[in-house]
């Protein structure tokens, strides 16, 4: 949980991200 926390307040990457895709 705590990895998945850190990745998320991280900058977006330029590479599509999974959320990004779930989120269109």
């Amino acid at each position: 949980q705590q990895q998945q926390q850190q990745q998320q307040q991280q900058p977006p990457r330029q590479l599509p991200s999974v959320s990004d895709r779930l989120n269109s």
